[in-house]
């Protein structure tokens, strides 16, 4: 955004339940110079959504441990999972748009 004038902003994987990455400085600029932003990879990789890659690699003991913290606790409100990654992903103020991903096993996995 320092080197260029864009209209919208493809972030994938840096905005979701486990990796906020883009929340203290990506999102609030784009905010800030009225730049959509649009979502992927809201599930990173497919752990969010019930799978064991995070980022494209398989996910850490760790990284299922904290998944499975969030699961449990979408899960004693009524919510599964995967709605609670989708929505968490476009309740930010920037984002216009989140792509939810694919249901091609080796791609979700």
């Amino acid at each position: 955004m320092d080197r260029a004038d864009p209209d919208v902003l493809h972030i994938s994987g840096r905005y979701t339940l486990l990796d906020q990455s883009a929340a203290d400085e990506l999102l609030p600029r784009a905010l800030e110079l009225g730049i959509l932003v649009i979502i992927g990879g809201a599930y990173n990789s497919g752990i969010l959504a019930g799978g064991n890659r995070y980022h494209y690699h398989p996910a850490s003991a760790e990284q299922l441990a904290v998944r499975d913290r969030i699961s449990a606790i979408s899960a004693r409100h009524g919510v599964d999972l995967r709605a609670a990654a989708l929505q968490f992903a476009a309740a930010h103020s920037a984002v216009s748009m989140v792509i939810a991903g694919t249901k091609h096993p080796p791609e979700s996995s």
